[in-house]
């Protein structure tokens, strides 16, 4: 199990994984940044540019879709994302992130976890693989494999749907690493 760090970390296995793996997340302002990335694997967080993100298609993770969402609507919540995106989310191949650090640092916690669970619960229906994982970027806000599969459990992920998302980012990784160029890929014997 491989636990996704923003920072530079040692001694995963003090944490229950066999590694850290370091990713960038951007935060952007226009859509067109996103084709200047040059990173293997792209994270973006979402926000405001949810549709414009998911569209692109280049993007492999949509980090935290529920951070910029404006004030709830009166009979549902405003978390980012609505059956639309999350088809178009299936159709692209693009995973939807979860960073526990970003519970850890809300200051409205309560509102934060309710959004995260519409969330959930539309990814579930709509197929769309869910990756939870601590996105540290301080030593402090790193937590065990343990902890991490409880808070998972917490929002509403199954116990396999938690085993697929422990091994969705290695099968990011081998996916990415097969294709030459957008729409050729290595295939071996």
């Amino acid at each position: 199990m491989i636990d996704l760090v923003l920072a530079d970390f040692d001694n995963p296995q003090d944490y229950g994984f066999s590694g850290f793996y370091k990713v960038k997340s951007y935060n952007i302002k226009n859509p067109k940044e996103i084709n200047k990335i040059k990173e293997h694997i792209i994270v973006v967080e979402g926000g405001s540019l949810n549709y414009e993100i998911i569209c692109n298609g280049k993007v492999d993770v949509l980090l935290n879709p529920e951070s910029d969402s404006q004030r709830d609507f009166i009979h549902s919540r405003n978390s980012g994302l609505n059956q639309a995106l999350c088809k178009l989310m299936y159709k692209k191949g693009m995973a939807l992130g979860l960073s526990i650090s970003n519970i850890l640092l809300s200051k409205s916690k309560a509102e934060l976890i309710g959004r995260i669970r519409q969330n959930i619960m539309l990814c579930r229906k709509y197929k769309v693989p869910i990756l939870i994982s601590s996105f540290a970027s301080k030593k402090e806000q790193l937590r065990h494999y343990n902890d991490i599969k409880t808070v998972a459990l917490f929002l509403g992920l199954s116990t396999q749907d938690f085993k697929e998302s422990s091994c969705l980012f290695e099968k990011i990784l081998k996916d990415k690493e097969e294709v030459v160029i957008p729409g050729l890929r290595v295939l071996k014997n």
